[in-house]
C-alpha cells in the first residue's frame, strides 16, 4: 500500500461501488474502503488515528493493486514510521476479552 495525503485521493472510476467497513477495534473511526463488486480492500481512512496522534498531514492507505496502470517504479518510496507511534495495548485488549467487552 501507499499512504498519500487524504486531500490528494480522488476516486475517478467505480466510486458508486465504494462501501465503508467500520471494524470494532477502532470503534468505527477508521473504516476500510471496500469494493462492493469484488470485495477487495481499496484502502483505509486513517483520519481519526492521525488526528489522535496530533499529526497535521492526514494520510490514508491505498491498496496499489486496485489502481489501474500503477507503476511502483515511478514513485518515491519513503519510510512510514506511524506504527512506531502507536504500539498495541495488549493488556487493555486482553482485559476486555476477559470481561466480555471485546
Amino acid at each position: 500500500g501507499v499512504h498519500p495525503l487524504k486531500r490528494d485521493i480522488e476516486w475517478t472510476h467505480g466510486r458508486e461501488h465504494i462501501k465503508l467497513y467500520a471494524h470494532g477495534g477502532t470503534e468505527g473511526k477508521n473504516p476500510f474502503w471496500l469494493c462492493d463488486v469484488c470485495g477487495c480492500v481499496l484502502g483505509t481512512d486513517a483520519t481519526a488515528i492521525m488526528e489522535a496522534l496530533g499529526l497535521e498531514e492526514i494520510r490514508c492507505t491505498v491498496n496499489v493493486k486496485m489502481l489501474k496502470d500503477f507503476d511502483p517504479e515511478k514513485i518515491k518510496v519513503r519510510p512510514f514510521d506511524l506504527p512506531k507511534l502507536m504500539p498495541p495495548k495488549y493488556e487493555d485488549y486482553i482485559e476486555r476479552i476477559y470481561h466480555s467487552k471485546a
